[in-house]
């Protein structure tokens, strides 16, 4: 891994994103998968569709992303072992290139990636040489901006940071907007974004996420509330071990 400092957030990365059956990622499963490979801001390859995901979709979910049943039943679509192996293939392989990953709350989605793959064949994404770099513009964000207000959904952080979302919940538009987040936070605050490697960011998220959830345990502890689990302090895999 070895982007140049200063240079790395306009490429090459790689966005990714999913759209899936619920909330909870050590058991939800993918229903639309989009990795977007950008440099100079441009999208210069792009890997996405719709994906079988062996279960039924939630109405809850459908609610949120469109996708349903019907959905699946007149557009193409591919097998979730077989979503499980490509996006897995691209992931490691843009690690060993050292391209750094990028996109929103990438814990909950490489959790399921890493779940998947561990039930499909016993590897998990570590297993396999994935070491990272990952840059999680919801970490980052919660990080420098620290005691801002309100929500910070994707939709919520690309009206922060004036960024276009016209189509939440796609997976595709939700990495362009990625994206464009990150670039945006670049700009404003490059000391703690850009002037550093990537791997340099990763490894600060790892603290900055902590950081976090210390934090957010404790507010809820005192308001009467169960404080966070063990794997909710871990980033950006709840293994145990994060990388790189």
């Amino acid at each position: 891994m070895n982007a140049d400092m200063g240079n790395w957030v306009t490429g090459p990365v790689v966005g990714f994103d999913l759209e899936t059956t619920g909330t909870d990622p050590f058991f939800a499963r993918p229903v639309s998968y989009s990795l977007v490979w950008s440099e100079n801001g441009d999208a210069t390859r792009e890997l996405s569709g719709l994906v079988d995901p062996g279960v039924p979709i939630p109405e809850g979910a459908s609610a949120v992303h469109g996708i349903t049943a019907e959905t699946l039943a007149t557009r193409p679509h591919i097998t979730l072992d077989a979503a499980v192996n490509l996006i897995r293939s691209e992931i490691v392989g843009a690690s060993a290139a050292g391209i750094p990953l990028v996109g929103m709350n990438l814990k909950y989605d490489l959790t399921i990636i890493d779940c998947l793959g561990r039930a499909l064949d016993g590897c998990g994404l570590m297993d396999l040489g994935w070491n990272g770099p990952v840059i999680d513009i919801l970490v980052i964000d919660r990080a420098v901006d620290r005691y801002r207000r309100g929500a910070r959904t994707l939709s919520a952080l690309a009206a922060t940071y004036g960024v276009p979302l016209a189509d939440a919940h796609e997976a595709g538009a939700d990495v362009i907007a990625s994206l464009a987040v990150l670039a945006a936070l670049a700009g404003q605050y490059p000391d703690q974004v850009q002037s550093i490697s990537p791997d340099a960011l990763h490894t600060q998220q790892v603290i900055w996420h902590r950081d976090w959830a210390e934090n957010y345990s404790s507010w809820r502890e005192s308001k009467g509330q169960a404080p966070l689990g063990s794997n909710e302090f871990v980033w950006p895999l709840p293994s145990g071990v994060s990388a790189p």
